[in-house]
């Protein structure tokens, strides 16, 4: 390599490109090839973070097996899936985060036209009265994308302002920023997305240095806004959310007079108390309350049901402390990152895991109103499971990065 190095600095003397022009593009493509190499040579592999991908590859299978228990059609798919995801983490996992930094505002703008696209017929498909997907040879839904770019995004703005973040400028710009792909998302509609999101932006905002003056002027706010809104949605004039979103919210409030909307939560809870300490083990489907149709969407949204009635209590903890784990190991590797930038994306990704993790297994339980997430990893769906795959691999990134040798 050293000798790679002297025929590179040798041969791109002022003299190379006046006389031997064809000897000079040779060079510039060993010197390409070079970097691009460079990529792989800058790593300690007794230094791989292999207990980043032993402990999403168990929740993975975990959510391979417990898929199965629904659907084995829906399990082939996550498998093929779960083979791809492995895949882009080990491929992420070289490449290194502060090169994807530093495309921040090309990806976010690439996730905008992904969120107008869903808009086009022909292009966006539309399942369940929600225009969500986009068809392009595969099927993609942008909105699980925008979470991650988003979380970059956010990442590179706030280092990059990080002097003068709490100044009213800077907080607008990225207030307009969040808000524009934030509506392409609620216009879908996709209102849970919207707010996981929201709330990532927030937690990087705050894990990067906004004022406590600041949050409590927020807090402050929504607090009487929040009061205003719940009274607000439940008028007959309200244009804010959609009738099936408000009948949830409503179901959630008043069960028993609202019981058409509130089903799916109610026969969650049977499904999870029916797994009692070990589970069920598909021992008995005549009671299986996923096998009896009783529970729609139980592969996606309420997998967290069919992970109580099949494995119990102790299966459920378990998969409640494999997330917390990953967590955890989010905002450990995000604190010794080596640069802002890298703390602020792996607080994201944490942040992110820990949000959406609590509002899916919050659903199934029902300690919150019913709205479509999934538990990441462990739900059914493709796009979920890559966008998952993506954050992961940044991660492992930068764990690499910490133990960097020249």
């Amino acid at each position: 390599m050293n000798e790679l190095n002297e025929r590179i600095n040798a041969s791109t003397q002022p003299s190379s490109f006046v006389f031997a022009p064809q000897m000079n593009m040779r060079v510039c493509s060993l010197e390409a090839w070079y970097q691009t190499m460079k990529i792989f040579r800058q790593y300690d592999l007794n230094n791989y973070p292999f207990y980043i991908i032993f402990l999403t590859g168990i929740l993975t299978v975990f959510g391979y097996f417990t898929i199965k228990a629904v659907d084995t059609d829906y399990a082939s798919k996550q498998l093929m899936g779960a083979s791809a995801g492995l895949i882009l983490i080990l491929f992420l996992s070289f490449i290194d985060y502060r090169q994807i930094i530093r495309l921040a505002v090309p990806l976010y703008l690439i996730n905008l036209v992904l969120l107008i696209l869903v808009n086009i017929p022909g292009i966006g498909i539309e399942v369940n009265n929600a225009r969500r997907w986009l068809q392009i040879g595969i099927r993609i839904q942008p909105s699980e994308i925008s979470k991650i770019i988003l979380i970059i995004f956010t990442s590179a703005y706030i280092e990059k302002h990080r002097d003068h973040l709490n100044s009213f400028f800077t907080l607008l710009k990225l207030g307009i920023y969040t808000t524009i792909p934030l509506l392409l998302v609620l216009s879908q509609p996709n209102l849970s997305t919207a707010i996981i999101t929201f709330s990532v932006v927030c937690g990087i905002l705050i894990l990067g240095g906004l004022s406590i003056k600041i949050i409590s002027y927020v807090l402050a706010v929504s607090v009487p806004v929040a009061i205003f809104g719940i009274w607000y949605i439940q008028q007959p004039f309200q244009i804010l959310l959609e009738d099936y979103q408000v009948q949830r919210i409503l179901g959630f409030l008043n069960p028993e007079k609202y019981s058409q909307t509130y089903y799916q939560q109610e026969n969650s809870l049977v499904a999870i108390g029916s797994g009692q300490l070990f589970g069920k083990l598909q021992s008995d489907a005549i009671t299986s309350v996923s096998e009896a149709g009783f529970l729609p969407e139980s592969h996606t949204d309420f997998i967290f049901a069919i992970v109580g009635q099949e494995y119990g209590f102790m299966g459920s903890g378990l998969l409640i402390l494999l997330l917390l784990l990953i967590v955890g190991l989010c905002f450990y590797i995000g604190s010794k990152a080596p640069t802002f930038a890298g703390t602020l994306l792996c607080c994201g990704v944490g942040c992110l895991i820990a949000i959406q993790s609590f509002l899916n297994i919050g659903v199934a339980t029902a300690l919150l109103p019913n709205t479509g997430v999934p538990l990441p990893f462990v739900s059914y769906g493709l796009t979920s499971l890559f966008s998952m795959s993506m954050a992961i691999g940044m991660i492992m990134n930068v764990a690499l990065q910490r133990n960097r040798y020249s």
